[in-house]
């Protein structure tokens, strides 16, 4: 005979009980990505009151708001795209692990990325740049052995790798989210310059996002995967800490156009990082 365990899905960025229950639920096919409205505060920063979107992540155990011009309930089923609800201009607001358009799809290892960045280099023409960041970074400097998806920032954006991206992403079977750093956190002056070449696939030039850009976006975001990311780059070699601090202060004028960042907290957490040693 079976057991039945009851998990509570309406809880907080650290795990505590919210002060209200949640409603609405749907849960992804595989189980593992649950979505349901809420008027509690779950995440630090972000007010309650009114009733507010939230993904809850039952392997990371992290929760997400995706609030930001949700203009109908939470469904993410297989088939259904609720980010599909968003204004056009809202579109970068996605969170993390958010692209449920793609149905699910398996994660992407080593591999399946670097077929992606292949097949890619096949179907335009146009010269350009991708830059990867999150998980196919740390795939790709083996770290990680999979990702849910791939993100990436083509330059220039054009109808043509749009094109090419949505035709991949079902024949190869693949997660593949439009995010970078620079939409969460100011973008960092040089990053450019500081991002690392991957290699060329015909006329597209493939880079790692500017490494110390993605440490202080994931030191900003804080889950769980974020801080073993960060000390994964760290110990690789990947950034300096003194270089990550004066970074920091040269966005850090510029938190004041991004509400949903405490800037203080933000600098505190920049500064632990940096006093591990």
């Amino acid at each position: 005979m079976r057991r039945s365990i009851t998990e509570r899905i309406s809880v907080t960025a650290d795990g505590a009980q919210s002060s209200t229950g949640g409603g609405g639920p749907s849960i992804s096919g595989d189980g593992r990505f649950v979505a349901f409205t809420s008027t509690s505060t779950l995440i630090p920063g972000v007010t309650g009151g009114s009733n507010r979107v939230y993904i809850y992540d039952r392997q990371e155990k992290q929760v997400t708001d995706i609030s930001p011009g949700y203009a109908y309930g939470p469904s993410i089923g297989a088939g259904d795209d609720p980010v599909g609800t968003l204004p056009n201009k809202d579109w970068r607001k996605r969170p993390k692990h958010a692209n449920y358009n793609c149905e699910m799809r398996e994660p992407s290892n080593k591999e399946k990325i670097k077929k992606f960045m292949e097949s890619l280099g096949q179907r335009v023409k146009k010269q350009g740049r991708v830059y990867l960041t999150g998980g196919a970074t740390a795939v790709l400097f083996d770290w990680r052995e999979t990702t849910i998806d791939i993100d990436i920032k083509p330059v220039p954006e054009s109808d043509e790798i749009f094109q090419a991206i949505a035709a991949l992403k079902n024949e190869l079977d693949l997660n593949i989210e439009l995010a970078s750093p620079g939409e969460f956190i100011p973008p960092l002056p040089g990053w450019e310059d500081r991002s690392i070449f991957i290699g060329d696939h015909g006329p597209i030039h493939f880079f790692h996002y500017d490494p110390y850009a993605q440490v202080l976006a994931k030191i900003e975001r804080g889950h769980a995967q974020d801080q073993k990311d960060v000390a994964a780059m760290l110990s690789r070699g990947l950034i300096k800490r003194e270089t990550l601090l004066r970074l920091f202060e040269a966005i850090r004028p510029e938190l004041i156009r991004y509400p949903a960042i405490d800037a203080e907290s933000f600098e505190t957490k920049v500064k632990e990082v940096i006093q591990r040693g």
